[in-house]
């Protein structure tokens, strides 16, 4: 889990509570309509910094799909 601090069309940034590696690939998802649906992501963590007691990173967007909240 983590929280958002920037969305593009072609990356995130975000704090979470562990490092993961440059280069190493992922996948996320954001909620959108109140819930009634998720956008799915796969990308690539481009940056890692440690902030306090959080990890801020920085990933691609390669792929994305919107899905119904049901099939995740």
């Amino acid at each position: 889990m983590g929280s958002t601090i920037n969305v593009s069309a072609t990356g995130v940034a975000f704090l979470i509570d562990r490092v993961l590696d440059p280069g190493m690939a992922i996948r996320f998802e954001f909620p959108l309509e109140e819930g009634r649906a998720q956008l799915a992501c796969e990308g690539r963590v481009v940056r890692v910094e440690k902030r306090d007691r959080n990890i801020f990173t920085a990933a691609t967007i390669e792929t994305l799909v919107v899905r119904p909240a049901a099939e995740h």
